[in-house]
């Protein structure tokens, strides 16, 4: 179980690493191949929904926030994890949606989603699934099933018909 966890845990830091935590230039195309580009509102949405589930002490995460309102090491440490955290669960739903919108795209033959690009529920529900890998892979037990459907108002369900094809 530990090697397992450190597998995944530095899988995680490469591909977090390694990659803007932003959509890519093939993402942003399906972003704004609807009636407006959303890869801004997209962005801001993650970033809000990452602070809705990774929070330290009721605060909003930042490694700057912690310092300064929290001022002791072990607070910098949990927010400085946390930011970790956010800046993997993000790159994760940015790397998966991507590679969901490509593979519809060559299924359906067509790459407009519009529908599915603004449906709010889809991206909460994805991102989700990223919190929980990000979480699991981390052994971290702070955030048990379902917490973080919870903190980001979906329910089981919404987040099951996502989890399949995330997997």
């Amino acid at each position: 179980p530990v090697s397992a966890s450190l597998k995944a845990t530095s899988w995680l830091r490469q591909m977090s690493a390694s990659n803007a935590h932003q959509p890519s230039p093939t993402l942003a195309r399906f972003l704004s191949s609807g009636p407006v580009d959303i890869s801004q509102v997209l962005q801001d949405r993650i970033q809000k929904l990452a602070m809705k589930v990774f929070v330290v002490n009721r605060s909003p995460v930042t490694v700057a926030t912690a310092e300064v309102i929290l001022g002791n090491s072990t607070s910098t440490l949990e927010a400085a994890e946390s930011e970790q955290k956010i800046r993997q669960a993000t790159r994760l739903y940015f790397v998966v949606l991507e590679s969901q919108l490509v593979a519809e795209a060559a299924r359906m033959g067509h790459s407009n989603f519009g529908p599915l690009i603004v449906n709010d529920v889809f991206h909460r529900a994805l991102f989700a699934c990223s919190c929980e890998i990000v979480q699991a892979s981390h052994n971290d037990p702070s955030l048990t099933f379902p917490e973080i459907p919870k903190r980001l108002h979906l329910c089981t369900y919404e987040m099951g018909k996502v989890i399949e094809s995330f997997l």
